[in-house]
């Protein structure tokens, strides 16, 4: 799955390189707003973050995550971001010598907080790339003996990278699809071996307005 993610991460990027400009995709730049701000949400596909020492894949479940987020355009081909989500989650834990997969009874919180680069090749082109980083908090409800990841509260860096469409541009509003790959560096834990780098992929739809 994640390989497949990956290609098409790949073939989505090298489509927005090669994408013609957008009718009426930008006014003239002195009436567009530096500032934007906006809501989204993303579908997340997790990969794994460790392995215990009976060879079970521990990871969080795939789902959905919200947020907000804050834009400054820098220039017309770079627009500096920020962002939080919030996403519910649970353990998954994934037995592959008996194809069994399990997913936890209990929640688990996982608040994100980013900054990106958003990059044009040029004005005119609807297509940019991602470039960015940040941390996450994950926070459980489970009780002790309930999951293996930790039941304090930890936190997660990563780095990130993708690329995006924004349409229908004015300047008072404009949407975004894009597609993030995450590279998490687990935070370790006691219960099983974490891996160095955990691979994420995202799909998400951002709604902005500029003040």
């Amino acid at each position: 799955m994640n390989r497949k993610l990956g290609r098409a991460l790949l073939a989505l990027a090298l489509s927005l390189l090669l994408a013609t400009p957008a009718v009426a995709q930008f006014e003239e730049p002195d009436t567009v707003p530096k500032f934007s701000v906006g809501i989204f949400a993303n579908l997340n596909f997790r990969g794994s973050r460790g392995q215990t020492t009976s060879g079970v894949d521990v990871s969080l479940s795939n789902g959905f995550d919200a947020g907000a987020r804050l834009d400054y355009r820098i220039a017309r081909t770079v627009t500096f971001g920020l962002s939080a989500s919030y996403a519910p989650t649970k353990e998954k834990l994934t037995d592959k010598r008996s194809d069994t997969v399990v997913i936890g009874l209990d929640g688990i919180v996982q608040l994100q907080f980013a900054g990106e680069l958003l990059i044009r090749v040029k004005p005119q082109i609807p297509g940019y790339f991602i470039v960015g980083g940040g941390a996450r908090v994950v926070n459980s409800s489970a009780v002790e003996g309930g999951q293996l990841t930790s039941l304090e509260t930890f936190t997660d860096p990563f780095g990130e990278i993708g690329a995006g469409l924004e349409f229908a541009s004015t300047s008072k509003r404009a949407f975004r699809f894009d597609m993030r790959l995450y590279l998490v560096m687990p935070s370790d834990q006691t219960s099983y071996e974490v891996k160095t780098i955990s691979t994420e992929f995202s799909f998400g739809f951002t709604g902005l307005y500029r003040p």
